[in-house]
């Protein structure tokens, strides 16, 4: 089968996974032989199942014990619920996104011409594959470039993307540095925010390679980005219980970023209740509240005997899709005109007749209304904020507000998939409150005020990153071009783990390297390091519900020296006494920077008088490092074969003195030969 969807799965402890939906039916649930196994506490063995079916994909409570939540409403044990994509799916303390495809085009990255660009010009070749799905908020999806340096020399680039908010993208890396010829992918991460404010529809990207050293060569990008729509609704009832003609107030809230219809009505299981709501149906814009209103009335009302409650529900039933229904439950509380014991009371008849028809009036009039002014004041949340919206661990969160006509105050926080805490300020009149969060995570903060009247809640969102209290290294300098340890040391808090893996990274754009060793949790980590410049290092750590916090270290990097420490260093265009001398060192404590070494370890490369040569390692001394931590050099011109040279023929010449013969030394084999001297002038 075709795939007809996806869900981005977002486990408590950080990493987020993709998980392709490709069967008629797929089982999920705690149970090894499910399609999708969360191993969680909570998790029924089976608990739900997704089905394709009838051009629809169906998401179907098994009964569940702890039940599963959609965009925060619990479904009831067994309802069936057509998804059409962006629903939040909560199911024990796993978070998943659902991404319904509209078309088999829809799961596969595309060839559209639109989607994929080609470009070069004299310095780099660039192929990207832009964005090539629908980006439901709270998902990712991704974009990707390579770049293959075509010049004859190194080249750094820089990349920039623009268009989206900056918090909806990621880069890996946003400068490079290539040789001649090299590739290498960057990849971009495009993951709107859960937002009602992100708004569904295309965003245009720009997308820009520079060439550092060649501002006039940069190459330009057009593509686009579509953000899909999700959908969210809340409801709380203002007016749990409600006496005599009091009317119920319900707030409700569209936390998706498209418009939702939704109608309401009153049902009550016993049939003793009349239900009115007012507006009946309603369409809300992304992110809006109302207020909903209604009364509930008894259809027969009690003249003598005990006061009576009656429970009910108000229903909200979507006009999309999905067709949702959610509840929130009210009582009704309806006292008698008369108490009990007035019956038992021996009165005239005249004056019972009287009572009774004062009472029947009054009963006629809707009887019963025991209201005041007091109970008609509904409190007033005017305004409720919080001192950061993010804040690391151990750090307070500042709430301030400003209400009206209120008698109580709570403050209620709860992380996805956890149980709500409520702190009650102990002095109503207060009009601030210091919060300090325990844990990492993403926390609903609300704000509940109440009095007689009724009850007012107001939610904003703040997150607690991990604490990073120290990284640092040692040793705190690096020599450039010397492979050499290093030690990283972290003192973190709030760190979240996976499979007792803790989720930690190291990353740095002059070392890719350093990223494929995973860090340990201990604080502690040593890395061999082969410094060509500057160098700055990222520590990221993980918290709870995809928090982040990191922190870069820039780490100085000095040019290696050694000292001459022979008189008579010479200088030579290549490893080896046949190569052409160049110069030669003198002084004693002359300082050279050497590049690389020969294979035997024997010679070092410097510049001279702007030149590739070559120094013995006998004639100098290297100051914190050894000579064979320095890399190898790739090209090295061959050696010099020097040519044999002829021994010149004697010619013996008689003078005035007594001729001198020259002899060459032969084997003692050979016999000498006889030397006879010329008298000068023939």
């Amino acid at each position: 089968m075709s795939p007809y969807g996806r869900l981005e799965i977002y486990w408590p402890e950080g990493p987020v996974e993709s998980f392709v939906l490709a069967k008629e039916a797929v089982a999920i649930g705690r149970q090894s032989g499910n399609d999708l196994v969360l191993d969680r506490k909570g998790v029924s063995r089976y608990h739900v199942t997704i089905r394709a079916e009838n051009n629809q994909v169906v998401l179907e409570d098994l009964e569940s014990v702890n039940g599963v939540y959609v965009d925060s409403l619990r479904m009831k044990p067994g309802e069936r619920r057509v998804l059409r994509g962006g629903e939040e799916i909560q199911i024990a303390d796993v978070r998943m996104v659902v991404r319904v495809f509209d078309s088999l085009e829809d799961t596969v990255p595309t060839e559209a011409a639109d989607n994929i660009v080609d470009l070069e010009n004299e310095y780099v070749m660039v192929h990207f594959t832009g964005p090539d799905m629908v980006a439901v908020p709270g998902a990712d999806v991704k974009a990707a470039l390579i770049l293959e340096n075509v010049s004859n020399d190194t080249q750094r680039y820089r990349i920039q993307i623009q268009g989206v908010p900056r918090e909806w993208l990621r880069l890996d890396r946003t400068e490079i540095q290539l040789a001649s010829g090299a590739q290498t992918e960057v990849v971009a991460s495009f993951k709107p925010l859960r937002r009602s404010d992100t708004k569904p529809g295309h965003y245009p990207l720009s997308v820009t390679i520079e060439t550092l050293d060649h501002s006039e060569s940069d190459l330009h990008i057009e593509s686009q980005l579509k953000v899909g729509a999700f959908g969210g609704f809340g409801m709380v009832m203002a007016t749990e219980i409600i006496q005599g003609k009091e009317p119920f107030k319900l707030y409700v809230h569209n936390q998706g970023n498209a418009p939702l219809t939704v109608s309401f009505r009153g049902v009550d299981p016993t049939g003793s209740l009349n239900c009115v709501v007012s507006p009946r149906v309603v369409t809300l814009q992304g992110g809006e509240r109302q207020t909903i209103e209604g009364r509930v009335t008894p259809l027969k009302g009690t003249l003598i005997g005990k006061a009576h409650e009656y429970k009910y529900d108000i229903i909200a039933l979507s006009h999309d899709a999905s067709s949702f229904q959610a509840a929130v439950p009210g009582r009704y509380f309806a006292k008698p005109l008369l108490p009990s014991w007035a019956a038992t009371l021996a009165v005239p008849l005249v004056a019972i007749a009287a009572i009774g028809l004062v009472v029947l009036v009054a009963f006629l009039l809707g009887g019963g209304d025991e209201d005041n002014a007091e109970n008609q004041v509904v409190p007033a949340i005017l305004a409720f904020t919080a001192s950061q919206s993010e804040v690391v661990l151990g750090e307070p969160v500042q709430l301030t507000w400003e209400v009206q006509d209120v008698r109580n105050v709570t403050i209620t926080h709860v992380r996805p998939g956890q149980s709500p805490q409520t702190i009650t300020v102990d002095d109503p009149s207060a009009s601030a409150y210091q919060l300090l969060l325990q844990t990492t995570g993403r926390y609903d903060i609300t704000l509940n005020v109440e009095n007689t009247g009724g009850m007012q809640s107001e939610v904003l969102s703040v997150s607690v990153k991990p604490a990073i209290a120290e990284f640092s290294s040692n040793p705190t300098t690096l020599i450039q071009n010397v492979t050499q340890p290093v030690d990283f040391v972290w003192n973190v808090r709030g760190m979240a783990e996976v499979n007792g893996q803790p989720q930690i990274f190291l990353q740095s754009k002059e070392l890719p390297d350093i990223e494929a060793v995973k860090p340990s949790g201990s604080g502690l980590s040593r890395y061999m390091i082969f410094p060509a410049g500057p160098v700055s290092v990222t520590l990221r750590v993980m918290g709870q519900d995809n928090t982040e916090n990191s922190r870069t270290l820039a780490i100085a990097v000095v040019e290696p020296r050694c000292l001459l420490s022979n008189p008579e260093g010479k200088i030579y265009t290549g490893p080896n006494i046949n190569y052409d001398s160049v110069g030669v060192f003198t002084d004693i404590g002359t300082v050279i920077n050497p590049i690389v070494r020969n294979q035997e370890n024997t010679w070092l490369q410097i510049v001279y008088e702007g030149q590739p040569a070559w120094v013995r390692i006998a004639d100098f001394q290297c100051e914190g490092f050894r000579p064979e931590q320095l890399n190898v050099a790739a090209n090295v011109p061959p050696t010099p074969t020097l040519l044999p040279t002829s021994t010149p023929t004697l010619t013996q010449t008689a003078t005035t003195e007594p001729p001198t013969a020259t002899r060459t030394r032969r084997p003692s084999s050979t016999p000498r030969p006889q030397m006879t001297p010329t008298p000068s002038g023939q």
